[in-house]
């Protein structure tokens, strides 16, 4: 009895020497841990814009809206007011997407849309294309009522700073 006496202190002893301090539960980063992540976040270049249609019938082109719904621009991309479009104020890879729904009043078979995606650069006075579709037939045969398709673009390019999307 003695010895197994003995040997529960020891084992006491031993698990108290061992004994690790720290949560038994963690749910979550330290505080700390948290800042930095949410500092990087910050930092990250971003943005989720909505396309807003302006009836300018020479330019046929969406001008981005970035305070509607859940937009936001964040870590060095910016808002032009002036111009409408996105500026990237950091080099570097970024995936770019567009994704448009459009609704169609009457929707005949010769029905069609062109769906692009272009930049503004200082060094070129013309927008460059980054990404272009043209999409038609989406609409049944003899349907002549309303209609809705939708069209994404996506890729990832390396944008320079001044950049405009």
């Amino acid at each position: 009895m003695k010895d197994v006496s003995k040997m529960v202190k020891v084992l006491n002893r031993s698990t108290e020497e061992n004994a690790i301090n720290a949560p038994q539960k963690q749910i979550g980063f330290y505080e700390n841990v948290l800042k930095e992540v949410q500092k990087k976040e910050e930092e990250r270049p971003a943005a989720h814009v909505l396309g807003r249609f302006v009836n300018d019938h020479a330019h046929k082109t969406l001008k981005w809206e970035p305070r509607l719904g859940r937009a936001f621009t964040a870590g060095g991309v910016v808002y032009r007011m002036e111009d409408g479009a996105l500026q990237v104020n950091q080099t570097g890879l970024y995936y770019i997407y567009c994704r448009v729904e459009l609704i169609f009043r009457t929707c005949q078979s010769t029905s069609s849309f062109d769906h692009a995606v272009f930049v503004r650069r200082a060094s070129h006075s013309s927008p460059l294309t980054l990404m272009h579709t043209h999409r038609s037939g989406f609409c049944p045969p003899n349907h002549g009522r309303g209609w809705t398709t939708d069209s994404f673009l996506g890729s990832a390019y390396i944008c320079r700073k001044t950049t405009e999307c």
